[in-house]
């Protein structure tokens, strides 16, 4: 799960003229449409537990703050954008998204991760045996095998 509220970020985006181009997501990127508790505590033993807690849709959120989970096709059906390039680094939620929502990962061209397999204990050889179906992965950067960088290319 990857949430923030960025101010800034907004701020940025209509300082460089980029109003029409980038439009930001109050939201978390999951395979699952939802809401979820979100720690206040940012440490990183946190932000695991965040990404791997259970998803709540009873409105009980003790310490936290409610975030709302966006699954992609949600994210393509309100913004309209073209599927071009997919960029994630969600601290965990790109093996959630690859693994459980291919359908409409397949849909961009190109795909650009940082994969974090010492967060979910799953070997990057899995999200590529899946992205091998219709794209062509190479790793960019420092690659390891607990956290790295992918670059995929469709080529279907």
């Amino acid at each position: 799960m990857s949430y923030f509220t960025d101010w800034e970020l907004i701020r940025n985006v209509e300082l460089n003229g980029l109003t029409n181009e980038v439009i930001p997501i109050n939201a978390a990127l999951s395979s699952l449409s939802g809401t979820t508790c979100a720690s206040m505590d940012l440490d990183l033993g946190s932000i695991m537990a965040t990404y791997f807690g259970p998803v709540t849709n009873d409105g009980i959120c003790i310490n936290g703050v409610r975030a709302r989970l966006i699954a992609l096709g949600e994210v393509i059906n309100e913004t309209r954008v073209h599927t071009d390039v997919l960029k994630m680094n969600c601290e965990g939620c790109e093996y959630d998204v690859i693994l459980n929502d291919y359908e409409h990962v397949r849909l961009f061209r190109e795909l650009i991760f940082e994969y974090h397999r010492w967060i979910t204990g799953i070997p990057v050889k899995e999200l590529l045996n899946v992205l091998s179906k219709d794209f062509k992965c190479i790793f960019t950067g420092r690659a390891h095998e607990d956290y790295g960088y992918v670059y995929c290319r469709r080529i279907t």
